[in-house]
């Protein structure tokens, strides 16, 4: 930065006081250099008496009289101020000083005159003095100053002292903006910033910010000025700005915004539709063109006054567009008015008139007709040729043309030949054409004076064919050995084209082993016909399979049957597999359930409550999630999975309402979608009353008529609860019922257990143990349940029903007597509920788990329990009633019995039962199955090669077609990982 040096005329009165002072405080015996209490200066000869020339005698007048001494100090210097005046861009400015004349005035930079000496100088004969000091670079200075007389005597410290402030920087400018904007209708904007506070500012519209300012202000204490400009219409003008400060310091030349005047308003806008009117469109977009950027205003009529229809901004290429709503055979007109961005408004558009006409002719009343005369032809077998005939179409005016189309799906125009104009006449024929075997249709549609078409008619259609049909291929394929009992019998044609009606269960002759199988049921779609038999082959059948006499519809029936053969493959048990495998799973929790087609559906707790679904002869679907927002995740408990007579899931739940842990619920859960590749589940139904208890043990049965009968216990600290609540199917779930209230010394879930079932007239039965009864139950009826009955007398625990469609039916449970447990069993009859006459089934050993009891649909039933004998052998049993023939001597199913057991038995009497056997330390899946008339197979091992951990449910589910479904947990004893495996029958 430039300095600016103080020059010595502007100093010189000062300077020479100075000189002066300095030269008499000299001549008077100092150097004007000393500091307070320096001693004083030797005498030099000057102050020696004078001779009168008479020695020993004083000159008379001139005789040494004596100095006085001066022990006054002087008065402390004021301090006048600087020069320059601060502030100012000089490092060396003078103090300016008044003392006593002769005095040394010195400067410090600390209030009360301490520390290093800023500066010194002597006062002139007025006591005048100016002392230089030396201050930094946009420093701040403050002075004070003491006097010392030529006697050495010092003042006191000045009481007020000197600020200096060296400026070196010239002042910034900030924040330039235009008001009132950069663009404006206003011929004198003003330019606003900040900068230095008291610095000037100057405006210019040259770059260099040289010559006359266009105006100049004085930044006020908050450092903001305001200058205006002055520009002339339409004019674009760019603006500088410099500063300086009060020190003399000027900013470089700033390039401030540049000024847009607009004073002319845009044209007015052009208006356009999309489409061009008249058209028979409702919704037209409305275009308008005008400058870029303005903000347009539509407005409906033919003047730009009252409301605005709307308002758009044009694009950078000045197009705005709004989108219209006219009534059918309307006129509108529009007009628009356009503003530029800085207030300047057109004049009103021309208007704009658009016609929107939606009168077309009529094809209503139309008939299209294939063929040009005679019945409607359906099939013609020519290929080349096709002819239509039509009436009916009507228009207000007239019709002025008409267009003929071939199609070969069922959309007009088509795709068979192009639009032909075919005249006024009311029928044509179109040659020269390539047709394919297959269906076509003729399209019409009129045509007005205005271009209004009407809609297309179609035909109903024709076919061309002249090929008979033929079988292309069957599934099963011939000498499969692969097919399944439920596999269906598939036939593919050689043509789409078929007479279904052709196509009967008697069309079909099928026959395995010899023995003709009954009907069912025939779909055809698109040349593929499928039979589905009613009665299906058995596992390792032979099947012969024949067709003939199938037409299409053009007449032509197949020259010769169709016939093959195929055998059915033996049902055997798959290879195991791992459905999932994790730290979360709760292995207390699968349920498992198989439909009347034998598919299988497993329902489990894994962060939540989710479902899979397995088809026969295929994987796992991927797990459904089942009720994410009603739900709570931490252990829902899949109480029970049953399917209703028409194959729907219903299931029962115990969990925590989602986001409540007061207590845990009973909900009812329906599976959806069961005919759609993705299993679904409708959202959970609260079940029960809110009785603040916790809810455990929920059970469910199928019922008649797609209903279903929910069960669960409730306890208290003192009692527990027996409830029950129907499910009606489209009535969806009736009110829930409690049916038995026992007090907790007589009933405990664990030890005395219940059971739920539906009777041959659809009622539901109830049963329990009690203290000192074993079999208590309780029946509804048309009034509601009934009181508890007492089905046995004496002490026992577990009772389990199975409840047959002829009305009969049979519990088991058991008792302990004299140290031992032992299996009884008690039957049931409709008419008169639960005999009292007990039938012992095994009375030796101890009974160590609870009885499972199961029928089939002729009243056949199976009892399987786990015991060991007097000497600990452990092993599982079975116990099968014959209907007419009673119970047959128990039998042994498996030695080494490790512990969990499931029965299933299909309406044909196929019993399947699956339990764990004791593998050393292990314990793994095996499973027996019952077949009528040959007996129990033997056991087949279900589990993995290796096996760890320790078994937890097990669960098995079959169908009528005999196939089977198995299902296990298993927990790692080392990492406590729960797996969750499955094995198929089929």
């Amino acid at each position: 930065m430039r300095k600016v040096q103080m020059g010595w005329g502007a100093m010189s009165k000062w300077l020479a006081g100075a000189v002066v002072s300095g030269w008499l405080l000299a001549a008077c015996g100092g150097t004007g250099n000393e500091r307070p209490g320096d001693p004083a200066p030797p005498d030099s000869g000057t102050h020696a008496e004078r001779d009168s020339g008479t020695p020993g005698q004083e000159d008379a007048g001139l005789g040494d009289a004596g100095t006085p001494e001066d022990t006054t100090p002087p008065d402390a210097p004021m301090l006048l101020g600087t020069a320059p005046v601060s502030p100012s861009n000089v490092n060396v400015p003078h103090i300016l000083a008044r003392s006593e004349p002769g005095a040394r005035v010195r400067l410090y930079t600390v209030a009360g005159c301490s520390g290093a000496i800023a500066g010194e100088g002597t006062a002139d004969a007025q006591g005048q003095v100016s002392i230089p000091v030396n201050v930094p670079d946009d420093a701040w200075a403050s002075f004070h100053g003491l006097a010392i007389d030529p006697a050495g005597n010092v003042s006191q410290c000045s009481p007020q002292g000197v600020t200096y402030r060296e400026d070196s920087t010239p002042p910034a400018l900030s924040g330039l903006r235009l008001s009132p904007s950069e663009a404006a209708n206003d011929n004198a904007p003003r330019l606003i910033g900040g900068t230095e506070s008291g610095a000037t500012v100057r405006l210019y519209v040259d770059e260099t910010c040289s010559g006359t300012p266009v105006d100049s202000q004085v930044a006020d204490a908050a450092g903001t000025f305001s200058l205006r400009l002055s520009v002339p219409d339409d004019s674009v003008t760019a603006t500088y700005v410099s500063a300086s400060d009060e020190a003399g310091n000027a900013s470089a030349c700033a390039v401030g915004p540049t000024y847009r005047e607009d004073s002319t308003p845009p044209a007015p806008p052009a208006l356009a539709t999309t489409p061009v009117a008249p058209a028979n469109h409702n919704t037209p977009a409305l275009h308008v063109t005008t400058e870029p950027g303005a903000t347009v205003r539509f407005f409906a009529g033919t003047t730009c006054l009252g409301g605005a229809l709307a308002s758009r901004t044009a694009d950078n290429q000045g197009q705005a567009t709004l989108p219209l709503s006219v009534a059918d055979n309307s006129t509108s007109r529009y007009v628009a008015q356009a503003t530029d961005a800085v207030g300047n408004v057109s004049a009103c558009s021309a208007a704009l008139t658009f016609v929107e006409d939606s009168t077309a002719p009529s094809e209503l009343a139309a008939t299209v007709m294939d063929g040009l005369s005679g019945p409607e032809l359906e099939y013609q077998n020519s290929d080349t040729r096709v002819a239509a005939r039509w009436s009916g179409f009507s228009d207000a005016v007239s019709i002025r043309r008409y267009e003929l189309a071939l199609t070969s799906i069922s959309a007009c125009p088509g795709n068979a030949s192009s639009i032909q104009d075919v005249g006024a006449a009311s029928s044509a024929e179109l040659t020269v054409l390539t047709l394919a075997e297959q269906r076509y249709y003729s399209c019409v549609r009129a045509v007005d004076e205005a271009g209004n078409t009407s809609g297309w008619k179609m035909s109903n259609g024709f076919i061309v064919d002249v090929t008979p049909p033929r079988v292309v291929s069957a599934t099963p394929e011939a000498s499969s050995v692969t097919a399944s009992p439920w596999t269906a019998i598939e036939v593919s044609f050689s043509e789409t084209t078929l007479d279904t009606t052709s196509v009967t269960p008697a069309t079909f002759h099928v026959t395995a082993d010899g023995q003709r199988l009954s009907g069912g049921t025939v779909t055809c779609a698109a040349g593929r016909c499928t039979l589905a038999l009613t009665q299906r082959p058995a596992f390792g059948a032979q099947v012969s399979a024949a067709i003939d006499g199938v037409k299409d519809l053009a007449g032509n029936t197949m020259t010769a049957p169709h016939a093959w053969g195929y055998s059915v493959r033996a049902a055997e048990w798959g290879a195991p597999q791992v459905i999932l495998s994790s730290s979360s799973l709760n292995s207390a929790s699968p349920s498992l359930a198989m439909d009347a087609s034998g598919v299988a559906t497993i329902m489990y707790a894994d962060e939540g409550l989710r479902a899979r679904r397995h088809r026969p002869g295929a994987a796992w679907e991927a797990d459904q999630r089942v009720g994410a927002d009603t739900l709570d995740t931490s252990l829902p408990r899949p109480g029970a999975l049953t399917p209703l007579p028409d194959g729907t899931l219903l299931a029962v739940v115990e969990a925590w309402p989602v986001g409540e842990y007061r207590t845990r619920r009973t909900f009812g859960v329906l599976a959806t979608g069961s005919d759609s590749s993705v299993q679904s589940w409708s959202v959970p139904r609260l079940l029960g009353e809110d009785t603040g208890m916790d809810v455990m043990a929920p059970r469910v049965v199928a019922a008649p008529n797609q209903g279903a009968l929910a069960a669960w216990v409730e306890e208290s600290s003192t009692q527990r609860f027996l409830w029950v609540q129907p499910y009606a199917g489209s009535s969806d779930w009736g009110s829930p019922v409690l049916v038995r209230t026992i007090d907790d010394a007589n009933w405990g879930y664990s030890w005395d257990g219940y059971d739920v079932g539906v009777d041959s007239r659809g009622n539901g039965v109830l049963v329990w143990s009690e203290l000192n009864s074993p079999l208590q139950y309780s029946r509804q009826g048309a009034w509601g349940w009934s009181a508890p009955a007492t089905g046995e007398g004496m002490g026992g625990r577990y009772p389990h029903i199975a409840l047959n469609a002829d009305g009969t039916g049979v519990a088991v449970w058991i008792r302990r007597y004299q140290d031992n447990d032992r299996l009884y069993a008690n039957p049931f009859m409709v008419d008169s509920g639960f005999s009292d006459q007990e039938v012992p089934l095994h009375t030796q050993g101890n009974v160590i788990s609870g009885p499972q009891v199961a029928a089939d649909a002729n009243g056949n039933a199976f009892v399987v329990w786990s015991q060991h004998s007097p000497n600990f052998e452990w092993g599982l049993w079975c116990a099968r009633y014959v209907s007419g023939s009673g119970w047959l001597p128990p039998q042994q199913l498996a030695t080494e019995y490790g512990g969990g057991s499931d029965l299933h038995v299909s309406p044909s009497g196929t019993a399947t039962v699956v339990y764990g056997r004791t593998e050393g330390a292990s314990t793994s899946v095996w499973a027996r199955r019952f077949v009528p008339g040959a007996g129990w197979s033997s056991a087949r091992r279900l589990d993995f090669t290796s096996v760890t951990g320790y078994l937890g449910n097990l669960e098995v589910a079959t169908s009528p077609l005999g196939n089977a479904a198995v299902i296990w947990t298993r927990q790692d004893p080392d990492s406590g990982t729960r797996s969750l495996a499955s094995a198929f029958f089929e």
